[in-house]
């Protein structure tokens, strides 16, 4: 009689798989790091890998899932999504259903947006925010057949593991760069915003740049909102500082950019660029009403992208905007002006006021994040008109813009050698996607209606391969 060996007889490990959706379309491109994926956003997503390998799990991270099986039949997977994406998610579900009859479970962004959507489309449970102790609890729950609909945490995350983790455990692909954080959640209150009510923590300014050290990319992504913070953004870069070697990406904002010092600490430091919201000039909640942005971003030696909310006030639409955006762009060679259209996420103060007074005409997923309109314009106006005014704004500000950033990058004498090359090639990126985007705009302004229906649905049709092939599970 055969008697199996003991190790036969040991409970086979609880095997996790982990994915990020992404979109196939240009919104979700990043166009100033990489020449392939977008995964600029996957830090919490390794944590979580690496705490469940930990664990003892067998864990897999699938970055290209349409070239190989989904998950080896993972017993526990999770879908990380961001909503763009979010048109794609039955179809990987039931992908991982054929395979296994395992959990899928749903997080990110999405999942805190429009956790109803994800049950819809066939999760098991969604996450809201999470730390080590709750992503263990889930691992537990699922094991035991106990798994709860929806997970989420207050508690603020000190500490997550590091980068070198993630690579000697083959979980980042190649890429030429690599993400970071130095904080977790975020300490503002914005209305328009799902992280207002996330609870801030701040990461040890030494081992973030210990762990940043320890790496061999010198393009360093942060995916925080700390260095528009104070004294904890300062102890930072005055670590990034004395490196030397890496170069930085971040979002700030403009009371930041306003501060002498803190322009000087964001050079020093070998920031290459930075994102800040202009957000709106008009709005009651607008951050910059009377702005200086023009003469602060003339000040810097890096790029930075400005974020512009057109169409939310009725002045927008007036001449005196058109020419601030426009003197901004020629005034400032290192800014890309970034000009979103009105769009209301769910389960936020904002969305809840326009819901009441009526501003919303598609509360769908499909438009959120997707430049797609989604919101009653405050003038008399079409969302065909709109984008035609959109499309003539843009075209303003981004032509031959390009080429007056490669100039500029190469003749500033504030930019060092050794990050010069760096800004060239992300010029470079800047406008072989520029291409794809314009086509992208192209084709929601043939398809915008003449009258407030929603119309996401066409555009994506057009944009996404096999669209139709997709359940949406609206």
């Amino acid at each position: 009689m055969h008697f199996p060996a003991r190790h036969d007889r040991r409970p086979r490990a609880q095997r996790i798989a982990f994915e990020q959706l992404g979109a196939q379309y240009p919104v979700t491109i990043d166009r100033y790091c990489s020449d392939g994926r977008d995964d600029r956003q996957s830090i919490m997503m390794l944590s979580c890998a690496a705490w469940a390998a930990r664990r003892g799990a067998d864990v897999e991270v699938i970055w290209e899932p349409e070239s190989r099986r989904r998950g080896k039949g993972a017993d526990v997977v999770f879908i990380v999504l961001f909503s763009v994406a979010a048109y794609a998610l039955k179809n990987a579900i039931e992908a991982y259903r054929a395979q296994a009859d395992g959990y899928v479970i749903v997080c990110g962004p999405h999942a805190i947006s429009f956790p109803e959507h994800c049950h819809r489309a066939g999760a098991d449970a969604v996450v809201g925010r999470c730390d080590e102790a709750l992503f263990l609890e889930i691992l537990a729950d699922a094991g035991a057949a106990r798994l709860r609909r929806c997970y989420a945490t207050e508690r603020p995350i000190v500490r997550l593991p590091r980068y070198a983790e993630f690579q000697k455990l083959g979980f980042v692909p190649e890429q030429g760069f690599r993400n970071a954080l130095a904080s977790t959640g975020c300490p503002y209150t914005c209305s328009f915003c799902t992280d207002a009510d996330s609870h801030f923590a701040t990461i040890d300014a030494e081992e973030v740049v210990a762990d940043i050290a320890a790496c061999e990319e010198k393009l360093i992504v942060f995916n925080d909102p700390l260095f528009g913070l104070g004294t904890h953004g300062k102890a930072v870069m005055h670590g990034l500082g004395r490196l030397g070697d890496r170069h930085s990406m971040a979002f700030t904002t403009s009371s930041a950019l306003r501060q002498p010092d803190m322009r000087s600490l964001f050079a020093s430091a070998g920031f290459v660029l930075l994102e800040v919201g202009l957000e709106n000039l008009h709005t009651p909640y607008a951050k910059n009403r009377k702005s200086d942005i023009i003469e602060i971003c003339s000040q810097c030696p890096f790029i930075i992208i400005v974020n512009y909310i057109y169409g939310l006030h009725a002045k927008d639409f007036e001449a005196a905007t058109t020419s601030y955006l426009a003197e901004l762009t020629e005034q400032c060679p290192n800014v890309l002006p970034m000009v979103f259209v009105p769009f209301s996420l769910p389960e936020t103060r904002l969305h809840d006021q326009h819901l009441k007074d009526g501003r919303i005409f598609d509360p769908s997923y499909l438009c959120v994040g997707n430049e797609i309109l989604s919101m009653r314009l405050p003038v008399e106006m079409t969302p065909a008109q709109y984008y035609h005014k959109l499309d003539a704004l843009n075209q303003r500000l981004y032509d031959g813009h390009n080429a007056r950033m490669g100039q500029w990058v190469a003749e500033h004498p504030g930019i060092p050698d050794h990050r010069r090359q760096i800004m060239l090639d992300m010029v470079r990126r800047q406008a072989r996607e520029e291409d794809m985007a314009t086509t992208w705009s192209e084709t929601i302004s043939r398809l915008a209606p003449d009258e407030y229906a929603p119309f996401a649905d066409k555009v994506l049709a057009e944009a996404v391969p096999d669209f139709a092939s997709y359940d949406l599970a609206c």
